[in-house]
């Protein structure tokens, strides 16, 4: 890419519930997206938010893969000039004192930017959007989503910033003493010091909303339902019957590693594990579009029936390559038998917690986490219609739920699609407990859920006079409903 090319990246921050839920909390309208832009030139991907105009390298940014990225072609106007506009910018209509959700946010600041770049604005379909959910229960899914987010990136010219100094505020979001002073942010206007701006937001490693709880203990008369499991030894004589075709298709130390670990299955007690190599010619077949699909579908499921063991669980922890979690962030590119499938084997894989920690710090440690992957194929699963992928996602949910874990932004993605669950009563009796146990932390963890509750028409009362059971999850919120 030329470097004066002029990109906006657009990210959809929803995770696909605003396309899901909006029929219902817009009055039938449906909008595809909550978006978030940053524009894209000379490597650096700027952005507007309440710490002020902010930077991170291209690629940098926390959710690090844009929805779409659209070229406005390539600017005329030299760098140090750019950087100047923007220190002109930073100290009078977007400082971040200016930030106002609705009103006056990251799109207002692109559309800004592009233009004085190009002469051309963003899409008026993403400046249009505000007027649109503010003021509804998505638009407060959104404010909870931009504030955590906006806990991490680095101010560029944190000189305007009121009652900030550049030290103060790199300390606060970074965690790091030994940063230049305030004095020395002004040489931001260097291609070295802008290096090292970028440098620093890519080192950053705060949470983001998700960090250890301070309740890592159950509270008093908490209910806390088993882990969903799937440990189906159908796939074994799947495997036999389709031993021919396998044979025929795969290379020779391919068809031997399969071998192993049908014989690893097989058995009940075992003196040996599989190893990563096992793991990634299992995630390789599943992903492999040129594969036939009996192959496929074969593989996943022998990848489900292993990682219900604990050894595989921390074979995929350990595993360099993240064969698995590579997986798990693609899933969006297979076919829907195979989604359900790799959503049984993520279900598997968090059913101990040391799996959720080890999510949870690489969530905070890369901007692409395939934590966040994880949330977006859990809540995927909620909102099929199918009762198997919601029995799925419910088992996901209260898996992430159960591990001690504080999600708060999360929390009301999952706790949105929870909700759509409950009302429209598309949940099997084996998802009863992981469901209500999972909306009941959700609330807890989240106060805005309760008001999004009763705005998508949940009633507690009528829930619980058609199945009483559920009693023992609700009685610990429903004073928050009153």
């Amino acid at each position: 890419m030329d470097e004066s090319e002029v990109l906006v990246h657009v990210y959809e921050i929803s995770f696909g519930l605003a396309r899901a839920l909006s029929p219902m909390l817009l009055g039938g309208k449906q909008i595809d997206g909550i978006w978030h832009t940053g524009i894209v030139v000379y490597n650096t991907e700027f952005f507007f938010g309440s710490m002020g105009i902010q930077s991170c390298k291209k690629g940098g940014f926390l959710l690090k893969d844009p929805t779409s990225v659209i070229s406005l072609g390539k600017t005329e106007i030299p760098h140090e000039v750019l950087l100047d506009h923007l220190r002109e910018l930073a100290s009078t209509t977007f400082r971040g004192s200016c930030y106002h959700l609705f009103d006056h946010n990251c799109n207002t600041f692109s559309n800004e930017l592009a233009n004085f770049l190009t002469g051309k604005g963003i899409p008026a379909e993403i400046t249009n959007l505000p007027n649109e959910v503010k003021d509804t229960p998505i638009g407060a899914m959104i404010k909870q989503f931009i504030d955590s987010m906006e806990s991490r990136p680095f101010s560029m010219f944190p000189e305007f910033e009121e009652g900030n100094s550049a030290r103060g505020i790199i300390n606060s979001a970074f965690g790091i003493n030994d940063l230049p002073s305030s004095n020395s942010s002004k040489g931001l206007s260097s291609s070295a010091s802008g290096a090292a701006s970028c440098a620093a937001v890519n080192t950053e490693v705060a949470s983001c909303g998700l960090g250890m709880s301070d309740e890592r203990q159950p509270v008093a008369n908490e209910v806390i339902p088993p882990a969903l499991i799937y440990n189906d030894n159908n796939v074994l004589a799947i495997y036999q019957e389709r031993y021919d075709l396998l044979k025929g298709i795969l290379r020779p130390n391919e068809f031997q590693n399969i071998e192993e670990v049908f014989e690893y299955l097989s058995l009940q007690e075992v003196d040996w594990s599989l190893c990563r190599n096992h793991i990634s010619l299992l995630c390789s077949l599943v992903a492999d579009a040129s594969m036939r699909d009996e192959i496929r579908s074969l593989a996943g499921l022998f990848l489900v029936l292993a990682l219900s063991r604990p050894d595989v669980r921390t074979v995929c922890i350990h595993d360099s390559a993240q064969s698995f979690l590579t997986l798990i962030r693609n899933y969006n590119e297979l076919p829907h038998g195979l989604i359900s499938i790799i959503a049984k084997c993520l279900c598997n894989f968090v059913a101990e917690r040391k799996s959720v920690v080890w999510l949870l710090e690489s969530y905070n440690n890369a901007p692409n986490s395939f934590a966040e992957s994880a949330f977006s194929l859990c809540t995927h699963c909620l909102l099929d219609e199918d009762r198997d992928s919601i029995e799925i996602g419910c088992g996901i949910s209260s898996a992430f739920l159960q591990s001690g874990m504080a999600f708060g932004d999360v929390a009301l993605s999952i706790a949105a699609a929870l909700i759509e669950v409950i009302i429209s009563r598309t949940y099997s009796d084996k998802s009863e407990d992981l469901l209500w146990f999972s909306f009941s932390k959700c609330v807890k963890l989240n106060d805005q859920i309760v008001e999004l509750a009763k705005t998508m028409g949940l009633d507690l009362k009528t829930e619980e006079e058609k199945r009483p059971s559920i009693i023992k999850y609700t009685e610990i919120i429903r004073t928050l409903f009153n």
